[in-house]
């Protein structure tokens, strides 16, 4: 589906009666602009559209004949409203469309922040984590496709439960090695989780009343202290105390650094194309694996 058959805009399309060239699309509508502020907008619309290609009339510059491009009404159209004031947000009512203002903004080096930011938000998060992630693949848009394969590593569900026809045209090796890269990830992940779940920590209160009680008496708070400190939480086994531990702070911003780079260095081979072409996984540290105990 094109951008063109994908909107449903009704507002008018842009056009200056005074403006000193003329776009036609590739459906054949012609959009009359003024070209100082398609120049300042692009670098490629700079060359583009440089005094020496216009014809210099008493009134300023006209272009010798229509300026064709490729793209649908609609995509230039939500461009050049972006670009001209009011900078009108753009409208994006699909996947395909965004494509297609991504490919506009790609060629021609649009720096248009509103545009950039819309289309940016529309891929990454309006799809599903490893719908993006195909999307982006294809479509070659480097950010989009870690920000997709970021939520998608940090997912649960069964990689077999997606629709596989969403990988056409994407290499086979592509689609094994993120699901490796997940299923490492998560293991990877559980070392830090289980030390989580198996280390606690006291206040002051009941760490002190620990070193006052007999072992049975301690017993029968029901509650366990397994060396070497706290956990990830800083709430208390003993009561429901939050008082905080510069230890526990310690080893909560260790295992919070630790999970970042996993992630990173996952997404890294992803974009890499695989195992063999960047850094591997990064191992828990001594200090978040001594927190098993």
């Amino acid at each position: 589906m094109s951008g063109s058959e994908s909107v449903q805009n009704e507002d008018p399309l842009i056009t200056f009666p005074d403006g000193d060239i003329i776009i036609k699309s590739s459906d054949g509508v012609a959009f009359r602009l003024d070209s100082l502020i398609l120049r300042r907008s692009s670098p490629v619309f700079a060359a583009m559209f440089s005094p020496s290609t216009l014809q210099p009339t008493s009134t300023g510059y006209v272009i010798n004949e229509w300026i064709d491009l490729p793209e649908s009404s609609d995509v230039l159209d939500t461009v050049f409203k972006c670009i001209y004031p009011p900078n009108t947000l753009p409208y994006i009512a699909s996947t395909d469309f965004s494509l297609d203002l991504w490919r506009a903004i790609v060629k021609y080096e649009l720096g248009n922040q509103s545009l950039v930011g819309e289309v940016d938000y529309y891929l990454t998060n309006l799809n599903p984590p490893l719908e993006a992630w195909a999307i982006s693949v294809r479509a070659e848009h480097e950010g989009m496709r870690a920000s997709a394969a970021s939520r998608f590593l940090r997912k649960n569900d069964d990689f077999l439960d997606e629709k596989f026809e969403m990988f056409e045209g994407i290499d086979v090796i592509t689609v094994l090695t993120l699901q490796r890269l997940r299923r490492d990830v998560h293991t990877h992940m559980s070392v830090v989780l289980e030390a989580t779940n198996n280390t606690f920590w006291y206040c002051t209160k009941h760490r002190q009343a620990k070193g006052a009680a007999s072992g049975n008496a301690w017993e029968s708070l029901h509650v366990r202290l397994r060396p070497p400190g706290p956990p990830l939480s800083t709430k208390c086994e003993g009561c429901t105390s939050l008082r905080a531990s510069s230890r526990a702070d310690t080893l909560r911003e260790q295992a919070k650094d630790y999970l970042d780079s996993l992630l990173d260095a996952a997404i890294a081979i992803d974009a890499a194309g695989g195992y063999g072409n960047a850094p591997g996984l990064p191992v828990p540290s001594v200090e978040i694996d001594a927190l098993k105990g």
